[in-house]
C-alpha cells in the first residue's frame, strides 16, 4: 500500500522522471529500496535506522545501497539491521552499512553528517 502510494506521488512530483535519491529512516528505510527498485532513475538508496527487508528484496538492485544505524538504538536492533543488510547488500551494484556512535533511534547532527557526506560523495563521482 506505501509503496504504490509512494509511486504515485513520484509520477506527479517528478513527471520528467529525474534522477533521484531515496532516503528513509526507520519503516521509511525499509521501504526505500523497493521504492527504488520501482523506478529505473533511482540513483542512490539510503536507510537510516533501519533494517533492509531480506524477505521483501529479492531482486538485484541498480543502485547503490548504504545503511546507517545508531549504536544506541533501542528500538531497532543494530545487529539485526547489520544481519539483514548483509543478506541483501550483494544485490545491490555498491553497499555500505555503518554504526553511528552516540545515537540512538533518532535523526540527528551525527547522522545528518554522514548522509551529507555520502550524498557528497556520491555527486562528486556522478560529476565526473
Amino acid at each position: 500500500m506505501a509503496r504504490s502510494w509512494l509511486a504515485e506521488l513520484l509520477k506527479l512530483y517528478n513527471p520528467s522522471s529525474l534522477p533521484l535519491t531515496i532516503i528513509g529512516f526507520s519503516q521509511g528505510g525499509y521501504l526505500a529500496p523497493l521504492v527504488g527498485l520501482d523506478h529505473p532513475n533511482t540513483e542512490l538508496v539510503i536507510g537510516l535506522g533501519c533494517e533492509f527487508r531480506d524477505t521483501l528484496i529479492q531482486e538485484k538492485m541498480h543502485f547503490p545501497l548504504v545503511g546507517l544505524h545508531g549504536k544506541e538504538d533501542d528500538i531497532v536492533s543494530m545487529e539485526s539491521s547489520l544481519n539483514n543488510f548483509d543478506k541483501v547488500k550483494h544485490l545491490a551494484p555498491w553497499s555500505h552499512w555503518e554504526a553511528v556512535p552516540e545515537t540512538k533511534h533518532e535523526i540527528n547532527k551525527l547522522i545528518g553528517k554522514k548522509v551529507a557526506s555520502i550524498l557528497e560523495t556520491f555527486n562528486a563521482k556522478r560529476s565526473l
